[in-house]
């Protein structure tokens, strides 16, 4: 995903030759640079962000390209004028983990508020396989 369509039709060593930013909290390769390594050169990360959200804005007001997943994102996307293309190579799904203090345990608020968020994402990952 960037502001620019120059990533489109590119296969993984090209993909790899963009300028791109990498959602994780610190500078260690993930996922996507183990699958674009694999059949080609490293891709060159210039920069990191620790949310999808924050990757949004930074991909938008510069020249890199960056990847999210569609099922968080699409909204945000779309009203940032983002233009997507499918990745060049397979990566593992995404696994998607919520956390919390043990004193939060016994908040019935917090646990309906869990309830939701497991139910949303759960209807959409249902969405997204039919």
């Amino acid at each position: 995903m960037g502001r620019h369509d120059g990533a489109h039709g590119r296969d993984a060593d090209g993909a790899a030759e963009l300028p791109g930013g990498a959602v994780q909290p610190g500078a260690e390769p993930g996922p996507l640079d183990e699958a674009l390594a694999a059949p080609g050169p490293a891709r060159r990360v210039v920069g990191s962000v620790p949310t999808f959200g924050a990757a949004l804005p930074a991909v938008r007001e510069t020249d890199i390209v960056g990847m999210t997943p569609d099922l968080l994102t699409r909204g945000l996307v779309e009203a940032l004028g983002l233009v997507t293309f499918p990745l060049p190579v397979e990566l593992p799904d995404l696994t998607l983990s919520q956390a919390r203090h043990p004193r939060n345990d016994a908040d019935p608020a917090r646990a309906w508020l869990r309830e939701r968020v497991r139910g949303v994402l759960t209807r959409l990952g249902d969405l997204r396989d039919v």
